[in-house]
């Protein structure tokens, strides 16, 4: 199912009917290790509160944000190949998909040198216009598309 990933053996289900209704409640929600969202009205434990948050449809967010990027870094990583950025080396060039909200398309941009937080860089261009068109539903996850 297109919704579904499987991590270590266990299936994430992605809920796609959360979109703007978030609100608060008391008590907080949270993300088991088994990617349950769960709500618990007592005081979560510091080694919860990464992954702790005010309403139920934060919760879901955040997990469906982390299981798309984990799903599309996995695959860049087996698609790069031999290929690691080497930002010591303003030769090699380094692929990474943007967003641009303007003209509201995913676009392709290299450089040589900025090195940016939890992008996965391709030799290829043609590498990450596999993955706009394998991963947008998950791409649109991660760039807020999805809740818009």
């Amino acid at each position: 199912m297109e919704n579904e990933i499987i991590i270590n053996g266990v299936t994430y289900v992605r809920k796609d009917n959360q979109k703007n209704q978030s609100k608060r409640d008391n008590g907080i929600w949270f993300i088991n290790t088994d990617g349950d969202i769960l709500r618990d009205k007592d005081e979560a434990t510091d080694k919860l509160k990464p992954f702790c948050y005010p309403a139920e449809t934060d919760c879901i967010k955040a997990r469906d944000k982390m299981l798309a990027l984990y799903k599309i870094k996995t695959y860049a990583e087996e698609q790069r190949g031999e290929f690691i950025p080497d930002w010591g080396n303003c030769d090699q060039i380094k692929h990474f998909i943007v967003y641009n909200n303007k003209a509201e398309e995913y676009r392709i941009e290299s450089n040589e040198f900025v090195q940016k937080l939890l992008l996965f860089y391709l030799a290829e261009r043609e590498q990450c216009e596999e993955i706009i068109e394998k991963f947008k539903d998950d791409l649109d996850i991660l760039f807020d598309r999805k809740w818009k």
